[in-house]
Formats: structure tokens, sequence, C-alpha cells
């Protein structure tokens, strides 16, 4: 395995909603990126294309006031 570079490495996180009563019934609705001294590049809100059921907000932070915004690139 050859060395790697701390200047490219990065973390993705993705949050879903539950849009039925599955476990497997997610839809994602955010999509967050860091690099490896934790700045933030990129944290997108995605509109779900089924109804959401839950935002499952004690494990996500997601909330029908944050989904509405998508389409924004949040910061912060």
């Amino acid at each position: 395995m050859p060395p790697y570079d701390n200047n490219v490495v990065f973390s993705i996180d993705v949050e879903c909603v539950a849009t039925g009563p599955q476990h497997h019934d997610r839809a994602v609705a955010q999509i967050g990126m860091v690099d490896c001294f934790g700045r933030m590049l990129l944290n997108v809100l995605v509109k779900p294309d089924k109804h959401i059921s839950s935002y499952l907000t004690p494990l996500t932070g997601l909330t029908a006031e944050k989904v509405r915004m998508v389409g924004e690139i949040a910061h912060g």
C-alpha cells in the first residue's frame, strides 16, 4: 500500500430520512464532507422523491424546516 498524504484524506457523511415503516425504507436527505482537518467542504440538503414519514431528528439532526431548504448549500 503506498503512503498517503493527510491533505488528500476526506470523510463523507450521509444522513437519511424514513420514507416508510420498514428499516430499509430510507432516502438520502443530507450529504456532508470534511477534510483531514475537520474543515467542512460540502453540506448539501437533498429532497427525497418519496413522502417523508420521519426525519429521524434525534439521529440525523434533520427537521422539516431544514429539508425545505433543499437546493441551497448550508454553511456551518
